[in-house]
């Protein structure tokens, strides 16, 4: 199933979604007493932690039966302000009394760019691939360009001898580090081979910008990173202002609602 969420503005979305998230962790945990959720960097669900927090905060039961991981990670310390597992723990996890155990970080720059994104994969495959599941619940951000966890578009994947392929949704690895050179840097990221098990694929999508490569997306255009996002389900939350064009009049109620063919 694919289903577009269209919210008034960047609040509405984050509440809803904050909403959606927790009722999932909560028919999950009913049914499995425990949930996987891997969560999204970027500027977009910010606010959308801050919310889950607060539905979270009096359900100790609930955050007691999260593990928690994050979809990519930027090259720095997870105490530098740029650190995507640093922020969320600042929004979400930190409030929660989350004990570490339950939170499985990149170690980005602990250990070589190889050796980390290593680690992370023999992770996933432990926890995930082995006993032939994928996470419960996964967020995922869209950028301008198109791409999606840090599966850039003019990203090249790093391999273990120190050469390089370019990036594909065929990589066979779940996580890998990649070298994106539009921002000069490396970052570490999950894979479409991973992310695609997930149970909930959830895409936060905000700003006008992104108009053009949602529109891409959605129209099954496979050039773009987060168009190799496939899973079962899959729900993009996006403001109006990404479809404005098509939009028509305002609803008469929030969210509105757009179901997709798969």
């Amino acid at each position: 199933m694919k289903e577009v969420k269209v919210f008034k503005n960047l609040a509405d979305l984050s509440l809803g979604c904050a909403e959606f998230v927790f009722q999932e962790i909560r028919m999950r945990m009913h049914n499995n007493g425990k949930v996987d959720c891997v969560l999204s960097g970027g500027r977009t669900p910010e606010l959308c932690y801050r919310n889950l927090a607060s539905l979270l905060d009096s359900e100790s039961a609930l955050v007691n039966g999260i593990n928690w991981f994050f979809g990519d990670e930027r090259w720095v310390p997870v105490y530098d302000n740029a650190s995507n597992a640093g922020l969320i723990k600042k929004l979400l996890l930190n409030s929660l009394d989350v004990p570490e155990d339950r939170v499985h970080t990149w170690h980005a720059c602990e250990k070589d760019q190889f050796k980390c994104a290593d680690d992370y994969n023999r992770l996933m495959e432990r926890l995930f691939i082995d006993q032939g599941r994928g996470a419960d619940i996964l967020l995922l951000g869209m950028g301008n360009d198109g791409h999606t966890a840090s599966l850039f578009p003019d990203a090249v994947v790093l391999r273990e001898e120190g050469e390089f392929d370019a990036i594909s949704p065929d990589i066979t690895q779940n996580a890998v580090a990649v070298y994106v050179t539009a921002i000069e840097n490396w970052r570490l990221t999950l894979t479409p081979n991973f992310i695609n098990r997930a149970g909930c694929i959830i895409f936060l999508i905000s700003g006008e910008k992104k108009q053009e490569s949602f529109r891409k997306i959605i129209n099954g255009d496979d050039k773009l990173p987060a168009s190799w996002i496939k899973g079962k389900n899959v729900y993009y939350f996006i403001t109006q202002d990404i479809i404005k064009e098509s939009m028509g009049k305002e609803p008469e109620s929030w969210p509105l609602t757009i179901s997709l063919q798969n």
